[in-house]
């Protein structure tokens, strides 16, 4: 929204108004340009504290296990609403406008006035360019009045010629040098302030539940000035350039947050910090939250998420594009914190020396899931520490999905706490999977249904009750090294993985395993994952088994194994061919039954019956007919007389009352199987 001015009001302010504008935009005025800051000595990087065992070890931020408790939160300083600048004038109905200029007009008269207007580096810029006309906008922070909806409050460094947005009927306009800030402060609670195309140089805290709304990435731009307050301090003077406090439940959409390279002199640089708050941050990016140049000093993280208190939280952090963060990208402290991290876009630095990164680092307890999102380029060359897209260090549980993590030092590294990686394409790094524990067992998980290639080593575990199965394990210098480091014993179940050949591992063009680990049954092709959920099944867990019971008709009897599942994977052989495997699922108790009744429902036209399993599934002493993200394998053995590819798997749905064909794999030892997460009857046929 660009300011109208009168050509008479333009001639005569026209030199004060560069200076005013120089200030707010980011240009200086060539007669009213400042010296150059003098640079500011940046601090050594941290020397390693120990040689990380197995050359596995990884830095974690250093506010992961803070030297003492946090200090209590600062309470924010009182800001009095600014008043209205003197003489200010109030907006004139459109009706009554005379003669109104643009801010093209003010260009033009500028350049005709013969004033010089320079950009940062003290090049001319000229006024015929449309880029000045751009410079010379004064953008606004504004909210609706709460007393009356079709008038707004709006800031600007300079409210001359002001008009209210379109759709307003009208408004006051308010003077601040920091007109974000002065918008957050006067505005209610659960207010929404707009940002505007501009640049502001400020920084901002918000203490009350609030959207702050921009006009997209790359315009709404919220700049880092030279020096930063204090935000918090949790043994360290954090200094962020958007802080969220007080319990605060605050969605930021839409804008850019810029650090600027101005670490330098801020040490604890963050680009938007939550601290004992929730809320979201969608659709933005945040961008040089360094050093300038780029150094080893541990700090600069772009999204900083702190939960000292203990009290249940919850943050989404989706759609986001975050490159040039010096140490972090996305950082989630606090036990009974929840992150849901979603498509976002995290660059690292690329293969340096300097600082060992991270793409993603929960730890402290927290929990939630990483879905979706591209991360790349966190890869460490120097010694003792480990780069990572994602670093889960003593975590709640997190759930990784579904995520491009390329490029990285290593692509996943677990270290205490529960992780269930599934549906991943991790390429490219020196260790694809990290699993290890600070003490014995104290890391569990499940890895499944990756694609992990490309590798040195695909996976490092040093606990052999986690699974890995069915993943596509191809092109590592080494596919699988079990190191039992505690001698926990046992033998790792990494059975129906694909390992880049038919032989399985250790054939030409397959990767290697070392360790007590059993690969059979292996897949000897590519894995394709199917979709795990069959349309027109409910996808939640219910207490009323009545609504899903198949008739008994005739009273015929069945087969029936029953099996308290463990930690450790289960499998189901029945005497007609049927092959069941449950991943860990503590305290579930799975009935596999081979139906001897009557069908519920003829099969479609063009399929033939064979065999069946019926599955029952209870969790907790509770009916669960959805396992959710848990995937269990179906297999049958079929017969030698049977084409194989005449084989098909049907499900029926007791809702929708049909049978569902679902999508299945053919093994080099003769069975047909499938994933699900459905628990009913399910049939062999031919077709």
């Amino acid at each position: 929204m660009g300011n109208s001015r009168t050509l008479r009001q333009s001639l005569l302010v026209g030199l004060l108004l560069l200076a005013l504008l120089a200030q707010a935009t980011g240009v200086a005025y060539a007669d009213d340009s400042l010296p150059p800051e003098e640079p500011v000595a940046t601090e050594e990087a941290p020397a390693a504290d120990e040689q990380a065992r197995a050359d596995a070890g990884s830095e974690a931020t250093e506010e992961a296990l803070p030297s003492e408790e946090p200090a209590a939160e600062a309470t924010a300083e009182a800001t009095e609403e600014a008043a209205p600048a003197e003489g200010e004038v109030a907006p004139v109905e459109e009706s009554a406008v005379v003669e109104t200029e643009t801010v093209a007009d003010v260009v033009e008269a500028l350049d005709e006035s013969g004033a010089v207007l320079v950009d940062e580096s003290g090049e001319p810029l000229s006024f015929a360019e449309a880029a000045t006309e751009e410079l010379l906008e004064v953008a606004d922070p504004w909210f609706e009045d709460p007393l009356d909806p079709t008038q707004v409050i709006a800031y600007q460094s300079d409210c001359t010629g002001w008009t209210p947005p379109a759709g307003y009927a009208g408004g006051t306009c308010n003077v601040s040098a920091t007109p974000i800030q002065a918008a957050i402060n006067a505005a209610p609670a659960g207010a929404t302030v707009y940002l505007e195309a501009g640049t502001f140089v400020e920084q901002v805290s918000i203490d009350k539940d609030l959207t702050l709304q921009g006009a997209g990435a790359g315009v709404s731009i919220i700049q880092a000035p030279n020096s930063l307050a204090v935000s918090f301090n949790n043994g360290n003077n954090n200094r962020a350039i958007i802080y969220v406090n007080n319990d605060a439940n605050v969605t930021i959409d839409g804008v850019t947050v810029d650090g600027d390279g101005n670490g330098n002199g801020n040490y604890r640089i963050i680009g938007i910090a939550y601290h004992n708050a929730g809320g979201a941050v969608t659709n933005s990016e945040v961008t040089n939250i360094m050093e300038t140049p780029f150094s080893g000093t541990q700090h600069g993280v772009a999204i900083y998420v702190y939960n000292a208190d203990g009290t249940a939280r919850t943050i989404d952090i989706e759609n986001n594009t975050i490159t040039d963060y010096q140490k972090n990208g996305i950082t989630i402290i606090g036990a009974n914190m929840t992150a849901n991290v979603t498509d976002n876009t995290i660059t690292g630095a690329g293969p340096t020396s300097t600082i060992a990164q991270n793409g993603v680092q929960f730890s402290g307890g927290a929990g939630g899931t990483i879905t979706g999102n591209t991360i790349t380029g966190n890869f460490y060359t120097g010694a003792s520490w480990t780069s990572t897209g994602i670093l889960l260090y003593d975590v709640d549980t997190v759930d990784v999905e579904g995520n491009t993590i390329a490029d990285n030092q290593a692509g996943v590294y677990l270290y205490g706490g529960e992780a269930n990686i599934t549906g991943n394409e991790i390429t490219g790094s020196t260790w694809g999977v990290i699993i290890a524990s600070a003490s014995a067992g104290d890391s569990t998980g499940t890895v499944t249904g990756n694609d992990i290639s490309g590798n040195e080593i695909g996976l490092y575990i040093d606990n052999p009750a986690i699974p890995v199965t069915g993943n596509n394990i191809t092109g590592n210098t080494d596919g699988l090294q079990l190191d039992d480091y505690y001698g926990i014993g046992g033998t790792l179940d990494a059975t129906g993985n694909f390992w880049g050949c038919e032989e399985g591992p250790g054939g030409v063009g397959c990767d290697t395993v070392i360790g007590d680990v059993n690969t059979e049954p292996y897949a000897t092709e590519l894995i394709v994952p199917p979709d795990p959920v069959v349309p027109g099944k409910p996808g939640s867990e219910t207490e009323d088994e009545d609504d899903f019971a198949l008739p008994q008709t005739g009273g015929a009897p069945y087969f029936s194994w029953s099996l308290l599942n463990t930690a450790s994977p289960t499998y189901f052989a029945v005497w007609n061919g049927g092959l069941i495997m449950f991943p860990p699922m503590p305290d579930c108790m799975a009935r596999v039954n081979v139906w001897m009744g009557d069908l519920p429902l003829a099969l479609p036209e063009g399929y033939a019956y064979q065999t069946n399993l019926l599955i029952d599934f209870m969790h907790a002493g509770v009916q669960t007919y959805n396992t959710g993200d848990t995937l269990y394998t179906i297999a049958y053995a079929l017969p030698e007389d049977m084409n194989p590819e005449d084989a098909a798997i049907l499900f029926f749905d007791p809702v929708a009352g049909e049978w569902v064909e679902v999508v299945t794999y053919l093994t080099a030892d003769g069975y047909i199987m499938a994933y699900s997460n459905l628990m009913g009857l399910y049939v062999l046929a031919t077709h």
